[in-house]
């Protein structure tokens, strides 16, 4: 039984559940991975979370996952932010289903959009940078 609220990606990898669907914007998302180094709950809830229609977890072998992303059209700033700092991840499809991978997750914590801003929020993180860019 999965609860949506207390359900960890951990969890349903050792209960061995092949796909679980969540709305991007549900209230139920409250935790992925609660150990290790993938900061999953934080990139996914507060910023993938932001443009993104849905997505699904899928098992590979082992600690080894995929989440696939559904997203919505281009055109906020955010979207735009993503597709210009992740485009080998990213396609410029309405319909495209996105593979993530627990490595590209580690690897998308530790780039240039979080950087030494890794844990605050990713909106304020890019407005900031922008302005410093301005001046």
């Amino acid at each position: 039984m999965i609860d949506n609220n207390n359900t960890t990606l951990a969890d349903l990898l050792e209960n061995g559940e092949p796909t679980i669907y969540y709305e991007a914007n549900s209230a139920n998302i409250r935790r992925f991975l609660d150990k290790g180094p993938y900061n999953i709950e934080w990139l996914v809830r507060k910023y993938l979370g932001v443009g993104f229609r849905s997505y699904k977890i899928e098992r590979i072998r082992g600690t080894e996952f995929v989440i696939k992303f559904r997203y919505k059209k281009w055109g906020s700033m955010i979207d735009r932010e993503v597709k210009m700092q992740f485009p080998k991840y990213l396609k410029d499809s309405k319909k495209t289903a996105v593979r993530i991978t627990s490595r590209v997750f580690y690897e998308l914590s530790k780039g240039p959009l979080f950087g030494n801003l890794l844990g605050k929020d990713p909106i304020q993180a890019i407005l900031m940078r922008k302005e410093n860019n301005n001046k």
